[in-house]
């Protein structure tokens, strides 16, 4: 079979958008907010099952980005106290450098090889200066966190083959037949101490 990113031309015998599989995970279900514990590590796992490699645009079809950026956006995770029985409000004080736009650059890009994992992960910081989330969690209180769905851009090829050897190329180079859907089933809980 003749690798699909060597040509613009759509393979309708490929899956379009090929299949990913996104797992989560915590390095402890526990939080202590007492100085001086270890921090939590909220991971994120993404496996392509396809014979060939994707490049993905990492921004997503929005302003909340995806879970394949680094450092995670905890905008794209629900935070729901199962104690108070209330959803918890993510405000991030982060600048966005971008938004849906016409050009895509490299670093806004990631490549999934086939079978190969691409590991995402950001530590759970109580006092964080990116995010007021941490200040919201209570002690005594567990909280269930889900992704959120998302929708990106992308396209057969590595992103040396995407962007060849130009650093932004136009948004339609990744415009394949639908968008790329992040979806995760996984549900994790996480207890606060302290």
């Amino acid at each position: 079979m003749k690798d699909p990113s060597m040509s613009r031309k759509v393979d309708k015998t490929l899956p379009h958008p090929p299949k990913i599989s996104i797992h989560l995970s915590l390095s402890s279900s526990v939080l202590s907010r007492s100085s001086g514990s270890p921090s939590t590590k909220l991971v994120v796992t993404a496996v392509l099952h396809s014979p060939y490699s994707i490049t993905i645009d990492k921004r997503g079809q929005g302003l909340t980005g995806t879970v394949l950026e680094m450092p995670l956006r905890l905008r794209c995770f629900e935070w729901y106290d199962l104690t108070a029985e209330n959803m918890v409000v993510v405000e991030e004080h982060r600048r966005d450098s971008y938004g849906p736009g016409d050009e895509l650059g490299g670093w806004e890009a990631v490549t999934l090889g086939p079978e190969d994992s691409s590991v995402t992960e950001s530590e759970i910081d109580l006092t964080s200066s990116t995010c007021d989330l941490f200040s919201s969690l209570e002690g005594g209180h567990e909280y269930r966190i889900r992704m959120k769905r998302q929708e990106a851009g992308w396209a057969y090829g590595t992103k040396e083959q995407v962007f060849g050897s130009q650093d932004c190329i136009f948004t339609t180079r990744m415009a394949e037949v639908s968008p790329l859907r992040l979806e995760c089933e996984d549900e994790l809980r996480l207890r606060v101490e302290g």
